[in-house]
């Protein structure tokens, strides 16, 4: 598939995720992986979609992870990447908290992310 044939399907998808998904804070593409920014309240149904839709299919938790920025007011990010393998996709979901905004689990959608999510 040419480069610009590939840009085009990209750009397409992005587009498709944002109106299936309408309340994503923002959106970036970079080395073949979608970034989407929510709301730590939107992130479990986030999920719970981008589990089941079957034209998304993102089935695999690959991975958590936990970022300290002090100097921001909401200073911890939680990124989960995901993969579907049906489609050869990965995304990556990102939320921002600080201590007192509570962070639903998402391990009734995931639960290799129970073990993930207390560490972090």
């Amino acid at each position: 598939m040419s480069s610009t044939l590939l840009k085009f399907h990209q750009t397409k998808f992005i587009k498709n995720v944002k109106k299936l998904l309408p309340f994503i804070i923002s959106s970036i593409q970079d080395y073949n992986t979608l970034n989407i920014v929510v709301k730590p309240e939107d992130l479990l149904f986030t999920m719970r979609f981008l589990n089941f839709h079957s034209g998304l299919q993102y089935k695999v938790l690959t991975s958590i992870t936990g970022v300290d920025y002090p100097d921001r007011k909401k200073r911890f990010e939680v990124v989960y990447e995901l993969l579907s393998v049906r489609y050869n996709h990965r995304i990556r979901v990102r939320t921002l908290v600080n201590e007192s905004i509570p962070l639903n689990s998402i391990h009734l959608v995931f639960p290799a992310a129970t073990w993930c999510e207390r560490e972090i």
